[in-house]
């Protein structure tokens, strides 16, 4: 509820910021991406692996620029768990999401004919995991807090209607429900088109 509460005053502010900024008021843009991440747990024996994420955005502005996404994300990352106090296993767990980035930008080198551009962006993301793949460590969505909530920060480069994003996301929420301090990190490089 309270993660709900601030996403409504970050896009309400964000709006009020767009129509009062001449800086934002350029350009609307709406693309679709396609691309790769690697995510990890914030616990001992997690390691990280490459999992995959696809969606479309919205960015609105010129030098200044707010962009919103939603994207379907494949998270992926080994743990260790021990299965009925006897042997430690390891296995990857795959958790399936949709997230809603909300990002603030400056472009800091454009083009003169402003189709392309080299930027950066930070923001706050919400995700919902909603699937939790079977896995031998019997890790399922049940033990999972599945309304997750980030902070984000990248650079991306625009070439005439190609975009290529390079985001790191710091996870603010434990993912395991079970286990203090185990917010996800995932590094993510996305290539996409302006439609």
């Amino acid at each position: 509820m309270l993660l709900i509460l601030l996403m409504k005053k970050l896009i309400l502010t964000s709006l009020f910021f767009l129509l009062l900024t001449p800086a934002f008021a350029q350009k609307f843009n709406v693309g679709a991406q396609i691309g790769t991440n690697i995510s990890s747990l914030a616990v001992p024996n997690s390691n990280a692996r490459v999992g995959y994420q696809y969606g479309g955005f919205v960015r609105y502005g010129g030098r200044g620029f707010i962009q919103v996404e939603a994207n379907f994300s494949r998270l992926s990352t080994q743990l260790e768990a021990q299965i009925n106090n006897l042997a430690t296993e390891r296995d990857v767990v795959n958790m399936n999401s949709i997230q809603f980035p909300i990002l603030g930008g400056l472009k800091l080198i454009t083009s003169e004919d402003e189709s392309s551009s080299l930027r950066i962006m930070a923001g706050l993301g919400v995700a919902q995991i909603f699937d939790v793949r079977p896995n031998t460590i019997d890790v399922d969505i049940d033990d999972i807090n599945r309304t997750q909530a980030d902070l984000q920060a990248g650079v991306g480069l625009d070439l005439w209607f190609l975009t290529l994003d390079l985001r790191y996301q710091y996870g603010l929420r434990s993912v395991l429900e079970q286990q203090d301090g185990s917010p996800y990190r995932i590094l993510s490089l996305s290539i996409g088109a302006k439609l």
